[in-house]
């Protein structure tokens, strides 16, 4: 009996002290890193880790989108037939279209859009191959934000089609072979 009552004791007091911490603590956190020094490193290295790692994917993801943007934009100043255009010269380009009878194609995308930037390429070599039809874009930023609203323009990448000053047809969201589909049929 002797031994378990002096067994007893320092548990008791060993769990009395820990309490004791506790209750001198205002953070439960650090009440458990109290009784698990070595859990709490753990942990807190493991989330540098994990912030490292994420932080080295996105820097990887970001060199790789730039390097593909800066590729895209050399070929696209020393090849493309897309032009271009703004709340202010979008409808003069499109009289111009209507008046040599051709079909306009609308690109509306923004620069933080990955979908647009993806489709991008494609829609350059489509210009390419169709140089009958008239192929523009319009960055919707806050300067276009107007016309991107008058043309009804809720998401991006939008592609709307005109013929002779009038909408025939339209394409929401980054649908290649829809967008083939219908400047095919309206050509």
């Amino acid at each position: 009996m002797a031994l378990v009552a002096a067994t007893s004791a320092p548990v008791s007091a060993s769990a009395g002290a820990l309490v004791q911490r506790a209750s001198n603590r205002r953070d439960s956190s650090t009440f458990a890193s109290s009784l698990f020094p070595s859990s709490r490193k753990s942990l807190e290295s493991n989330a540098v880790f994990s912030q490292q790692r994420q932080n080295a994917v996105n820097k990887a993801l970001t060199v790789r989108a730039n390097a593909g943007d800066a590729a895209a934009a050399q070929t696209a100043a020393a090849t493309s037939l897309m032009m271009e255009v703004d709340k202010d010269s979008f409808y003069p380009e499109l009289e111009k279209a209507a008046a040599a009878d051709k079909l306009v194609v609308l690109d509306m995308y923004t620069q933080w859009c990955g979908p647009c930037k993806l489709l991008a390429p494609k829609v350059e070599a489509l210009a390419e191959e169709m140089p009958d039809v008239v192929f523009m874009k319009l960055d919707c930023n806050q300067n276009n934000k107007p016309l991107a609203k008058g043309l009804g323009v809720r998401s991006v990448p939008t592609f709307k089609l005109f013929r002779n000053l009038a909408q025939v047809d339209e394409v929401q969201g980054a649908k290649y072979d829809l967008l083939v589909e219908k400047i095919t049929k309206h050509r």
